[in-house]
């Protein structure tokens, strides 16, 4: 569940960094000074946007069918994630196109094996994202409870876990 959430919020961060690239495009003529402000403020749209959209996901389709009900939240969070998509399609017709290279750098071989540059950022990047959930998830508070939720909800709440809060919190 809380993975759902999570792919649906990065698909989020992916469209706003779609639109980020196309402004840098257009300013990059500019000087840096006045590229910094834009750049900022794409970056919040993008953040204020994923939490949002975490939000609405986690208030439509996990909160109101409660525990038990992991086929009917996943089913109802794609019917959300459709939404989302057709909703940036309208909003930006322009930018329906497969996502674009991050780099212009050539395309490095290893003998019969040719990769992409920007596939090994994601890779990283993935690994990044991946470390810090573990970490979250297994060494903090806030990762202790949402298990606790996760295994029985009734019992995370009797023992002090404000549920209802530490749920909004993950999808956010």
């Amino acid at each position: 569940a809380f993975s759902i959430g999570l792919a649906t919020a990065l698909i989020v961060i992916g469209m706003g960094a779609l639109k980020a690239r196309d402004l840098m495009q257009q300013r990059l003529s500019s000087t840096m000074g006045r590229l910094v402000p834009v750049l900022s403020a794409v970056a919040i749209v993008a953040v204020a946007g994923s939490v949002m959209a975490g939000v609405y996901v986690e208030r439509l389709c996990f909160a109101p069918l409660g525990v038990g009900a992991g086929v009917a939240s996943m089913v109802s969070s794609f019917a959300i994630w459709m939404q989302l998509e057709q909703a940036s399609l309208l909003m930006l017709p322009r930018h329906s196109y497969p996502f674009p290279s991050l780099t212009s750098g050539e395309l490095l071989s290893v003998g019969p094996l040719v990769v992409r540059p920007d596939y090994l950022i994601m890779l990283a990047a993935m690994l990044a994202i991946t470390a810090a959930l573990h970490l979250l998830l297994y060494r903090t508070r806030f990762g202790l409870g949402l298990r606790a939720i996760i295994e029985n909800s009734v019992a995370a709440s009797l023992s002090g876990i404000d549920v209802r809060s530490t749920m909004l919190k993950a999808f956010a």
